[in-house]
């Protein structure tokens, strides 16, 4: 006997996948504004905080987190975060830990309480809830605005995955920037976060019971990925010229030659930025927009955070991603052409 049921919960997970989208599109580009590069670079431990569902999300997310970012993280109910984490865990080092909290409301009263002794303390406070005029968003540090568009009331469904996705999303960033991996293992990362909107809508995630005999599964086609058509070139710029002379001449030189991959058939798969060239992928750099154009079509730009650290323009970064010396040997060694203007 065929039975239907109908109420305020199936609704919202009904919603799930336009949600995930929603939340993405809002999400994904203030979670890359939230932290600043060298906040990001200098923190060694985070914290993530709160109650109820959005607890319930930080402990889903914890493992991916960790295994994103490479650093070691807590999940913690805002009540030990409030009154009984240990204060000599705090403050030695700036922006040490990074406390995290998650209130789609920003009116719990103790997730308040856990972040102003967090600042207190010298902690570096991110706040993911409703806007900076909350309670919660009054109090921390940086707020990144995760309104969820409004819904029938439920328990829990869309505000766990809001949650999460936020979390997830912040935990890609955090990597990226660090060096855990590269910007287009980035980029699939926020990819797959994104089309299981898609999966869930298309109902490709299903659940077979069997009575009786086992009945052989469906087949389904496994998808193939189109295939890359970028060349497996990477260029290297270690300077802000382009040859030995002239130095006026060689900055004119190097950025018609940037100018000029924008307009090769045959494009790099990246291009690698340290030393003096560290300078071209920040603010007032005459090639920026070349470099965005570049971007915009699959070139992964990187430029080397040692490099940004040592001339003070780690936060001027305009185009690209930070890498570290590990990944710039293992993309020159690599490739099968590195070419060096």
């Amino acid at each position: 006997m065929e039975q239907k049921f109908d109420n305020a919960m199936r609704r919202q997970v009904y919603s799930i996948p336009e949600l995930i989208t929603q939340q993405y599109d809002l999400m994904e580009p203030r979670i890359r504004e939230a932290l600043s590069f060298q906040e990001i670079f200098s923190l060694q431990h985070i914290i993530i905080t709160g109650c109820g569902d959005s607890m319930a999300a930080a402990m889903a997310v914890k493992q991916a987190f960790e295994q994103l970012t490479k650093m070691p993280i807590e999940v913690l109910p805002a009540i030990d975060v409030a009154r009984f984490y240990p204060a000599k865990r705090c403050g030695g080092a700036p922006n040490d830990p990074l406390v995290i909290t998650v209130s789609n409301s920003g009116k719990v009263s103790r997730v308040k309480e856990a972040i102003m002794r967090m600042n207190e303390l010298g902690a570096l406070t991110l706040g993911i809830t409703s806007g900076k005029t909350t309670p919660l968003g009054e109090v921390c540090q940086k707020v990144i605005d995760s309104s969820i568009p409004k819904f029938e009331s439920a328990p829990g469904v869309r505000g766990f995955l809001a949650s999460f996705e936020a979390l997830l999303l912040l935990a890609i960033r955090i990597g990226e920037v660090k060096g855990r991996y590269t910007m287009d293992q980035a980029k699939a990362y926020r990819m797959d976060v994104k089309h299981s909107a898609e999966k869930l809508a298309e109902q490709e995630y299903r659940v077979l019971f069997t009575v009786g005999n086992a009945a052989a599964a469906p087949t389904e086609e496994v998808p193939v990925c189109a295939p890359d058509l970028r060349t497996d070139t990477v260029v290297a710029v270690s300077s802000d010229k382009m040859g030995a002379g002239s130095e006026e001449l060689g900055r004119a030189l190097l950025k018609a030659f940037v100018f000029a991959l924008t307009q090769q058939d045959q494009l790099p798969k990246t291009v690698l930025f340290y030393n003096g060239g560290a300078s071209l992928t920040c603010e007032g750099s005459p090639m920026l927009d070349d470099l965005k154009a570049l971007e915009a079509q699959g070139v992964e730009i990187m430029t080397c955070g040692t490099c940004l650290n040592y001339y003070g323009i780690t936060e001027k970064l305009a185009v690209g991603g930070v890498t570290n010396m590990y990944v710039i040997a293992e993309k020159m060694l690599n490739a099968g052409n590195v070419v060096k203007p």
